[in-house]
């Protein structure tokens, strides 16, 4: 059974006969509730109070990535990591381009974000150090300055972003990116 707390997610329905509570992100409700109708038809009525059931835990934990916040800027990493810990994701963060480094190869991100200031060889140290396994690397750009996204691109970044990111456009990016722990096992 799930622990609500640690999945982000929050108890949404319980069995009226056994007391089994039902965890799940309030898009999920009208799916629990189903379930709980299903469960209640064949509820033995013991006493399942003190448990959780999170039904849609394994499609929660598929869209989490293990991200690395690079900004000399601590408000700014610090206001970055808020977005991505809200969406679920695990976030280490680095204020120069040697942490960054560092974290790539010590962690294994599944993404990193980097200011446009640092690159500085980030993404060409982490890809001759990891090879097929590195990291989605996105570069966190000003003003959306062609020249930018051009640097970002020479430095071997796979794409850019404009700081400070769109919630659903860094979701949705990040979201995508493919887990390297599972491409590890």
């Amino acid at each position: 059974m799930a622990d609500p707390a640690a999945t982000n997610t929050g108890v949404l329905a319980r069995c009226a006969r056994c007391g089994l509570a039902f965890a799940g992100q309030p898009e999920d409700c009208a799916r629990v509730t189903e379930l709980v109708v299903l469960h209640t038809r064949y509820c033995l009525r013991d006493d399942r109070s003190n448990e959780v059931w999170a039904p849609y835990e394994a499609v929660y934990a598929s869209l989490r990535r293990h991200v690395v916040v690079v900004d000399a800027d601590r408000e700014a990493r610090k206001a970055l990591r808020s977005l991505l810990e809200r969406a679920g994701h695990r976030v280490d963060e680095a204020e120069d381009a040697r942490g960054a480094v560092e974290l790539a190869l010590t962690r294994q991100p599944d993404v990193v974000l980097v200011d446009v200031d640092l690159l500085g060889g980030v993404a060409a140290r982490i890809r001759a150090a990891r090879g097929r396994q590195a990291p989605l690397l996105v570069a966190l750009t000003r003003g959306g300055h062609a020249e930018d996204r051009r640097r970002a691109r020479a430095a071997g970044f796979d794409t850019s972003l404009l700081e400070p990111p769109d919630t659903a456009e860094i979701e949705r990016l990040v979201a995508a990116a493919p887990q390297m722990t599972r491409l590890r096992a």
